[in-house]
């Protein structure tokens, strides 16, 4: 199973109680998808840490939803936005007493049915509208305290899944949203014939449907035939990696990182941006690209 797949499967996932606490073990049960993407996680340690990232994600945002600080006023003005007005105590649903006609000699001890049929729904409505207003507080509180937490930043490493891709793989995806300046890596243009730009919305492969693109991606090939040499590029803001590389260019020599699937990942930071760039094929394609680059043949 592909990384990106296992994970937006392992989303659905609820965090153990503890961080040290282990996912558990794969359940016979369960679907055969979610089987194959546990199983996955048990061999891919990158994977492993995408994982744990979303399970101490889940643990924040549970915690801030136990731990939300109501300030003493708060009631009182969710019930006036709401134009209900807040019980002022209990003793407002005590219901009046209420003295019918009698007969003579009729008992006056009947129930007053109709007087407490009234506080009932009244006590009905409040409840109701108290726990409207109780998820709104901790809706807007978890939203402060999310939106304060400033941008989600990640290792470059987190993006050599993507740079494994495959133009078949970029055809899936949304394109780019352009919600910021993308473009290909400065002398890329002439010789190297690129596709448009799609979008990438989280390196881990979660489902972010409608959130904007964190990156884009290029899927690039220079020449034809035996000689070809393909791949992707990946822009993403510099102000996004933890870890901006030091390289400025591509430089199959200092740029390189573990490779994997018969993909060689190269890395580099141009201006505002970080390249990642999967190149396919073996470890000659590499030194192609930087030749023709460099304007000489290949």
């Amino acid at each position: 199973m592909h990384c990106r797949t296992a994970l937006e499967y392992l989303e659905c996932v609820s965090p153990p109680a503890a961080a040290g606490d282990a996912p558990r073990a794969v359940d016979a049960a369960e679907p055969s998808e979610m089987s194959a993407a546990r199983a996955h996680l048990e061999e891919c340690p990158r994977c492993r840490n995408a994982f744990a990232a979303i399970q101490k994600r889940d643990r924040e945002i549970a915690a801030a939803m136990r731990d939300v600080f109501v300030p003493d006023d708060l009631r009182d003005r969710l019930f006036a936005s709401l134009s209900i007005a807040p019980p002022a105590s209990a003793s407002d649903d005590v219901p009046e007493a209420v003295v019918e006609p009698t007969l003579p000699g009729e008992s006056t001890s009947r129930p007053a049915v109709a007087a407490i049929a009234t506080p009932r729904r009244r006590r009905s409505i409040r409840g109701w509208a108290a726990a409207v207003a109780t998820a709104i507080a901790l809706c807007v509180a978890v939203g402060l305290w999310w939106g304060n937490r400033g941008p989600e930043t990640f290792a470059t490493a987190d993006w050599h899944d993507e740079a494994e891709w495959t133009v078949a793989d970029i055809g899936r995806l949304d394109r780019f949203d352009e919600n910021f300046a993308a473009f290909p890596p400065a002398g890329w243009s002439g010789r190297i014939e690129f596709t448009d730009p799609y979008g990438i919305e989280h390196p881990t492969g979660s489902a972010r449907s409608g959130r904007p693109h964190l990156a884009a991606i290029y899927a690039f090939r220079l020449g034809s035939g035996a000689s070809m040499v393909s791949g992707v590029v990946i822009a993403i803001p510099k102000s996004r990696i933890a870890d901006p590389p030091t390289v400025t260019r591509f430089d199959p020599h200092g740029g390189l990182y573990p490779s994997a699937g018969g993909v060689t990942v190269v890395a580099w930071t141009e201006g505002d941006l970080v390249y990642v760039c999967g190149v396919r094929g073996g470890a000659a394609q590499p030194e192609r690209l930087d030749r023709a680059l460099r304007f000489d043949p290949v």
